[in-house]
């Protein structure tokens, strides 16, 4: 197991309100606030469960009073148990959203999720104990707080746990169905992947077979032939 934290602040927008009753005379300019502030971001990367201080300065350097506030994102943990590099953690980063991350194949319990808002839990098949998601339940759905999961995992113990502790599905058949080739066909003449072909192509796709039925066609992503046409 992995535990890295990454914390930043930056100031991206302050609205400067004029003070009630300053309204500008003809020909003479509006009283205004002007905040300055120093610097203009803070970061820090540190161990869990250690302290690091550091100062921001806002001055007004307006002719008028000066109303502001401070907002916080929200505290993310990103829980994975699989690489996420690309995916997730690259959305996280390019949103400019700070967040802790925690590599856990199996076992959850021992984690401490009370300084988070959220909890984002990337998965792509994990042998992961039932007792983790009573965990989740307990110290995150119950009080209060977010918990979003990106995939999943067929390992029993998963789906048992998520049946009794966070959403009821169907024990026997919890887990997305590989369907038979072709996964796609494309029929439609003007369709570029049929440029030159006389008649439709087929497209087997297995990890596209992993998808889940279409309320259409109930079979289709339970061994049932193909899931798509274009």
């Amino acid at each position: 197991m992995s535990r890295t934290r990454v914390l930043s602040l930056a100031i991206l927008s302050l609205l400067s309100v004029p003070a009630l009753g300053r309204a500008a005379e003809a020909g003479t300019p509006a009283a205004v606030p002007h905040v300055v502030v120093s610097p203009e971001s803070l970061s820090a990367e540190q161990c869990p469960d250690t302290q690091t201080s550091q100062t921001l300065s806002l001055c007004n350097q307006g002719n008028a009073p000066l109303e502001w506030n401070l907002a916080h994102k929200p505290s993310i943990l990103h829980l994975t148990t699989t690489d996420t590099t690309i995916s997730v953690e690259r959305a996280l980063q390019e949103l400019g959203y700070p967040y802790e991350l925690i590599f856990d194949y199996s076992d959850w319990t021992w984690i401490d999720f009370s300084p988070y808002d959220i909890v984002l839990i990337g998965m792509n098949g994990s042998e992961l104990v039932e007792a983790s998601l009573e965990k989740v339940r307990t110290a995150v759905v119950d009080q209060g707080k977010r918990v979003i999961f990106v995939g999943g995992s067929c390992f029993d113990s998963f789906g048992a746990g998520v049946d009794q502790y966070l959403v009821p599905n169907d024990q026997d058949n919890h887990c997305w169905k590989m369907s038979w080739p072709p996964q796609v066909t494309v029929v439609r003449p003007t369709h570029p992947a049929r440029a030159r072909a006389a008649g439709p192509v087929q497209f087997p796709r297995p990890r596209g077979g992993l998808l889940p039925a279409p309320p259409h066609r109930p079979d289709a992503g339970r061994g049932g032939g193909e899931w798509g046409r274009l």
